[in-house]
């Protein structure tokens, strides 16, 4: 029977015998250490099952050295019990929250020392397994995450390799369809377009799984500016008026007719809401109605769609925002879909820092909405250096803004029309721009201090030639601009911030 190892560390030779004494009758192997730091070094070069240490030492107390142990991840499963010259409150507490793991005074009865012992080796038994069992179970993680990356990235790969052929295919199919090639029979119309509609359904399911793929690798670029809430619903709601009307369904909005400013992706929520929409339009029957709306409070936006159709089984409802889910007419869904336009949608809004949410109530109909945070000025020019930063970071590379200060006096309308005008001769998808009080803040991901002074040429040059009609033409304004680089000129968010402000 292999003997548990057992470490006593006492700076008094005379009580490192007697308990040496003690365990050896009861047929453990001991090891002996006069110090902490011999007693550390000892740990790490034998297998000890338990240890147990004095309280008060020279140099380094009982209370330190309990404290290295348990910040180790190795050697916090070896049970601790504490030792103390006499059974006081003070000593017992202050050992305990140390992280000894049981006291037991010196001049205790040899049988009580050994039963604690025992109690203590039984604690480090199941210390370690749940140790070893943790290890197993984090290298169990690690290959599954790896997989799960290759999983993600084979299928971005084949989704973005099968792009191409079908829009080569698709434009082939216009081109005929448009006869260019030909005169076509009305049957040979009707194949073509069912290809064609198969062609653009297969095209938008290859998008939805590059879309999962991105989202679940931490990889889908939100591109934020400050756009209408109010002049996107409306703009849906004539996009689908037609479609909801020529299948018999009421289409109503309800949004407020003035401008309502908010800071998001501007692609992303809409594409949030032709989900929500187009979803209310296939399960609504011929004659019932779908109504949309916006409302708003100090802290966020709401978007709605409410619907009168064929609803959620409750069954269903648990799963709904689940990956490929897909529901039949029985289970209170209508007709099948991919799977994966709800499940996008929800991973869209969290990625706004929003929440998403729906009532249902099966034949009766569905109400899906999602709100969206109010941003202020201050808000948005944290989370653009913040991601700015932590992607540099993350790259290894640099972070660079350029700050256009502009001449006191001009409104909102002239800086929006600038930040129009410095868009349009943006070249790269990840560069984004933002107002700031007088301010045009240009932000270049992966972009050197050098790199950024070219931008900063061509930007100037076309705020040197922009005008806007609110402004009076006799007024002139004097643009200047500084260029700001991370790591080159500062080294936090915190500095970034305070050298725009």
């Amino acid at each position: 029977m292999i003997k548990r190892k057992i470490l006593v560390v006492d700076d008094t030779p005379e009580a490192r015998a007697s308990i040496e004494r003690v365990l050896v009758k009861a047929g453990y192997e001991v090891a002996l250490s006069g110090s902490g730091r011999e007693a550390l070094y000892i740990l790490k070069q034998r297998k000890i099952d338990c240890i147990l240490l004095d309280h008060l030492m020279p140099e380094m107390s009982g209370l330190e050295v309990i404290r290295i142990i348990k910040s180790d991840p190795e050697l916090k499963i070896i049970p601790v019990i504490m030792l103390t010259a006499v059974d006081t409150e003070d000593a017992i507490i202050a050992g305990l929250n140390a992280g000894a793991d049981d006291y037991v005074v010196k001049i205790s009865n040899p049988s009580i020392i050994v039963a604690r012992v025992e109690a203590m080796l039984r604690l480090g038994r199941l210390q370690r397994e749940l140790y070893e069992k943790s290890i197993l179970c984090e290298h169990a993680n690690t290959d599954l995450r790896k997989l799960d990356a290759l999983k993600s990235e084979f299928i971005a790969v084949v989704s973005h390799e099968l792009r191409t052929p079908l829009s080569i295919t698709k434009e082939g199919l216009n081109l005929i369809l448009d006869e260019v090639t030909g005169k076509l029979n009305q049957q040979q119309k009707e194949l073509l377009e069912v290809a064609k509609n198969n062609i653009e359904r297969l095209g938008r399911i290859i998008g939805d799984i590059l879309d999962i793929s991105k989202i679940e690798a931490g990889k889908l670029p939100l591109h934020k500016s400050i756009v209408d809430a109010s002049q996107i619903l409306h703009d849906l709601f004539v996009f689908h008026k037609d479609t909801a009307e020529q299948k018999g369904v009421k289409f109503n909005l309800e949004a407020p007719l003035h401008r309502i400013p908010i800071y998001l992706d501007r692609e992303r929520i809409i594409q949030v809401l032709v989900n929500l929409i187009s979803n209310a339009i296939k399960f609504t029957k011929e004659g019932g109605s779908i109504k949309v709306k916006l409302t708003e409070d100090e802290r966020e936006l709401v978007f709605s769609v409410e619907d009168t159709g064929i609803g959620i089984a409750e069954s269903d409802m648990g799963k709904i925002f689940d990956k490929f889910q897909q529901f039949s007419d029985a289970q209170g869904m209508g007709q099948k879909g991919t799977g994966l336009g709800l499940s996008i949608a929800k991973k869209i809004v969290e990625i706004h820092k929003g929440r998403i949410w729906f009532y249902s109530k099966l034949g009766e109909g569905s109400e899906f909405s999602f709100s969206l945070p109010k941003y202020s000025q201050e808000d948005m020019l944290k989370e653009h250096i913040k991601e700015g930063i932590e992607d540099a970071k993350g790259k290894l590379s640099k972070f660079t803004v350029i700050d256009i200060e502009i001449s006191p006096g001009v409104n909102s309308e002239f800086l929006e029309g600038l930040q129009a005008c410095v868009n349009g001769i943006m070249r790269r998808p990840i560069d984004s721009t933002l107002v700031y009080k007088d301010h045009l803040l240009i932000f270049l991901g992966d972009t050197s201090k050098e790199n950024a002074q070219a931008v900063k040429r061509r930007v100037m040059e076309a705020c040197s030639h922009f005008s806007y009609s609110g402004i009076d033409p006799k007024k002139k304004n004097n643009f200047n601009a500084m260029v700001i680089n991370y790591p080159d000129d500062v080294l936090s968010e915190k500095d970034f911030i305070n050298k725009i402000v």
